[in-house]
């Protein structure tokens, strides 16, 4: 399994656009169960990108265009098992 997180530059020229891409790829196995597994509480540990972008890189280029951003989030199931 592999997810990755797009933040996407709004840049209105397409050739322009340089997006900011973040990849996790998450062992799933079983000690690793209580961050990937199906929620047995409010909700699961935390894990990911906590420094997936800094604010400063947010005020360049296009990333964020009349008060608003887009991040793009791409799950690949292909190597997905059952835990």
């Amino acid at each position: 399994m592999k997810i990755t997180f797009t933040l996407v530059d709004q840049d209105l020229d397409p050739a322009a656009r340089q997006n900011i891409d973040y990849v996790i790829k998450p062992n799933p196995n079983q000690d690793n169960k209580a961050f990937l597994g199906r929620p047995r509480a409010e909700r699961n540990p935390c894990f990911g990108a906590p420094k997936f972008v800094s604010l400063d890189t947010l005020g360049t280029n296009d990333y964020l265009a009349n008060d608003s951003l887009f991040i793009k989030i791409s799950i690949c199931l292909d190597e997905l098992s059952a835990i």
